[in-house]
């Protein structure tokens, strides 16, 4: 007997799982292993251009489901992920001031995290960074698998976000945990931009690392970007206006 409500339910407003197989070796889309359904609608809608050029999607929005990939234990991917996985994408290499190693490292206190089975939250003073890990998939057409993430950060003081779209080769990987960007996706109210990174090359501005301490804990002070230079050149220096931070 045929589900109605099993058929209505995988055909969702923003990905629609092929099920005949004649149209899936037409589109010779890659399979995907979804994890999280939702976070994956969201990701189709959002950077729908680069999944369709990466044969994720095809031009309808259509994505092909493998049964193949599977996961082991689901219970451990958030705390691994937090534990383990560095936020250095969100950074410029040419900071001065060292990023945290991994995500449990820019925290406070783990009153401040929330995790879950596929991912965390963690409140960063007046930020909210949301990370999930959504799905897998041969991103880039070599037969290697990855795992897809995204990471959203939030502003509470005001309208804007970034979600960044990440890719992870490994979850078990020893040590540090070190993703790729994949996409970015820059909102401020409705107004949104999707930037996707060439040669290595990003259009859009880095975060500034954020390390959380408790009073008394520690103290954090950003190291000069070059050395000062001699008080003879100094008092020659042109006089340059900084732009201070809202």
């Amino acid at each position: 007997m045929f589900n109605y409500a099993m058929f209505h339910r995988l055909l969702t407003p923003a990905c629609i799982v092929l099920l005949v197989l004649p149209y899936v070796s037409a589109c010779s889309l890659r399979p995907v292993r979804v994890v999280q359904e939702r976070q994956f609608q969201i990701m189709c809608a959002q950077i729908r251009p680069e999944m369709i050029r990466r044969s994720l999607l095809d031009a309808q929005g259509n994505y092909l489901s493998s049964p193949l990939f599977t996961l082991t234990s689901k219970k451990h991917y958030g705390d691994t992920l937090f534990q383990h996985l560095s936020p250095a994408f969100r950074y410029s290499a040419d900071n001065p001031m060292a990023a945290p190693k991994t995500f449990a490292e820019s925290a406070a206190s783990r009153r401040e995290v929330h995790i879950r089975d596929y991912g965390f939250t963690l409140k960063q003073g007046l930020d909210t960074v949301d990370l999930n890990l959504i799905a897998q998939s041969d991103w880039e057409g070599n037969g290697q698998k990855e795992w897809l993430l995204s990471c959203k950060v939030t502003s509470g003081g005001a309208p804007v976000s970034r979600t960044y779209y990440l890719a992870l080769p490994d979850l078990e990987a020893e040590g540090t945990l070190a993703a790729r960007t994949l996409a970015v996706f820059d909102c401020v109210a409705y107004d949104c931009t999707l930037h996707v990174p060439q040669a290595g090359k990003s259009t859009y501005a880095p975060e500034s690392p954020v390390i959380e301490s408790m009073p008394g804990q520690r103290t954090i002070t950003s190291p000069p970007a070059k050395a000062p230079a001699p008080p003879a050149a100094r008092a020659h220096a042109p006089s340059i206006p900084k732009k201070r931070s809202p």
